[in-house]
């Protein structure tokens, strides 16, 4: 995309303010919609000048001009954002309006938790949830609340509830079902680690807030209560599209797939559970096993060299690999770079001295990422010296993250340490 192309879409994006495309202002302050092809045309070309923008980012060639655009597309986008609902919150109930809609809560940015959108993010959920849960093509609103993951967000869930309850498209019900069951899980297992944590741990306000929680039933609960829903998935709508399309995560062809993985790692991959084995090659293409290191405590981590986060976790793993050298523990990676060179690239780098091994050229989709149903990257697991699951952590929370990484792993090793006194 040449640099006169882009510099027209910014303009072409800054200039369609919302009150040009369809709401429009009155001398006395009031708003009216435009016509409806007016508002519709309007809005279309702000929200492909936005997509455009993301594309040249993603076609960029180097880190510099990646970093432009990075910044000229995330300014622009959260912009029409906040004009999409502002403009939408009008005349809610319209096709224009549940254009918008669709794609504020399916943006990248709000799917990645940026702060700028969230609160816009939300909004649109609840508007959404006011006036197209009857909406035939909701099914891929429906899989951007899971996939987000605001499983306390009680709009978010009251919208889902009343697709799956009212809307005549099965596979839009079957959407919403699985995206109850994946929320509901996710609930379960943030109660989980309420209930193995102290209390002193916690923020005031998240203790508070989990407290209350607890009132409805504990985590084993809402676990029996996710294990129903994906059952239902199964069973009853097992053959629609999972619109996975575009996703970081490994992609499976339909929503029953996904249950049964999603119905795997509650019954196999939770606390307390034994932990699968995996088998494969490392970087080096030396055949390695994760039961092999039975007897020491295991801290698994997936990453890849194209995850911010997961590259940011290292100096820490680093630390923590230098602390326990000669004692029962073991760190290994789980690398989902397609292109093995880079995984090598970064292991060099980094100074990554222990193993890790290869998924192979499907990447995210490789074997053990899918057994595993890893969603988010990092993902780490702690396992104690015989392979029992005793730690889950997604993503990756700075300080805090690798505090309780830390913790949890220290004192596993002292409890193997006390066992062989």
């Amino acid at each position: 995309m040449t640099s006169q192309k882009i510099v027209n879409l910014i303009t072409l994006a800054s200039l369609l303010s919302w009150p040009t495309w369809g709401a429009q202002l009155s001398p006395r302050g009031s708003v009216t919609m435009g016509t409806k092809g007016e508002s519709t045309g309007e809005w279309r070309k702000v929200r492909k000048a936005v997509d455009d923008l993301e594309t040249a980012y993603q076609d960029a060639k180097s880190d510099e001009e990646r970093d432009r655009l990075w910044k000229q597309y995330t300014a622009t986008n959260d912009v029409a954002v906040s004009n999409a609902v502002v403009a939408a919150a009008f005349e809610p109930s319209s096709t224009t309006s549940f254009e918008m809609l669709e794609w504020v809560v399916t943006n990248r940015r709000f799917q990645a938790g940026a702060e700028n959108v969230r609160a816009d993010g939300l909004r649109a959920v609840e508007l959404l949830g006011e006036s197209h849960v009857n909406n035939t093509n909701i099914a891929r609103v429906c899989r951007a609340i899971w996939h987000k993951g605001d499983w306390d967000h009680e709009p978010g869930v009251r919208f889902l509830k009343a697709v799956s309850d009212k809307n005549s498209e099965p596979c839009a019900r079957g959407q919403a079902i699985f995206a109850l069951a994946r929320l509901t899980k996710a609930k379960a297992a943030a109660l989980e680690d309420f209930e193995n944590t102290t209390p002193s741990e916690l923020p005031q306000e998240r203790r508070t807030k989990y407290l209350d929680w607890v009132k409805d039933g504990d985590s084993k609960v809402l676990f029996a209560k996710a294990e129903k829903l994906l059952g239902v998935v199964i069973e009853s709508y097992g053959d629609c599209p999972s619109l996975a399309k575009g996703e970081i995560r490994q992609q499976r062809s339909t929503i029953g797939k996904e249950a049964q993985a999603e119905l795997f790692e509650l019954r196999h991959l939770s606390l307390g559970k034994m932990a699968p084995d995996a088998i494969g090659v490392d970087l080096d293409g030396r055949e390695m096993k994760l039961s092999s290191s039975r007897g020491k405590v295991v801290l698994l981590s997936f990453w890849a060299s194209w995850c911010g986060p997961c590259m940011q976790m290292v100096p820490q793993e680093r630390a923590l690999a230098r602390k326990m050298e000669g004692k029962p523990f073991a760190l290994i990676g789980v690398n989902a770079d397609a292109a093995l060179a880079n995984a090598k690239g970064a292991a060099v780098k980094e100074k990554m001295t222990w193993r890790s091994f290869w998924s192979g050229e499907e990447g995210s989709g490789g074997p053990i990422p899918m057994a595993w149903n890893i969603r988010g990257w990092p993902t780490v697991y702690v396992l104690d010296h015989k392979g029992v699951i005793r730690m889950k952590s997604e993503g990756y929370g700075g300080t805090r993250t690798d505090d309780l990484i830390e913790k949890k792993v220290t004192e596993l090793v002292a409890k193997v340490e006390a066992e062989k006194r």
